[in-house]
């Protein structure tokens, strides 16, 4: 799926004039219960020492599109994440 979407929009920066974009990042835990694989204790506002995911999301604003999401074990962290464009 990711692949279809990278070259969708490939597809799309080729064909369309460059114009400025607004994207959202976002950074979610998601608790889970039971035993999930790669899930870790790290932080969870909510319930705290739970297992959890870290869900990371990139979305243009205006369209909705989704650019990038990535599933990560609970305890990862990032204080900065690269973003860079050619």
């Amino acid at each position: 799926m990711r692949a279809l979407n990278k070259l969708l929009l490939e597809i799309q920066a080729n064909t369309q004039p460059p114009k400025e974009v607004m994207i959202d990042f976002d950074d979610t835990v998601i608790t889970v219960f039971g035993n999930q694989e790669k899930a870790n204790v790290g932080y969870n506002p909510k319930y705290h020492g739970r297992s959890s995911y870290k869900e990371k999301v990139g979305i243009i604003s205006d369209t909705k599109e989704l650019i990038d999401l990535t599933l990560e074990a609970g305890s990862l962290l990032r204080l900065r994440q690269d973003v860079s464009g050619t």
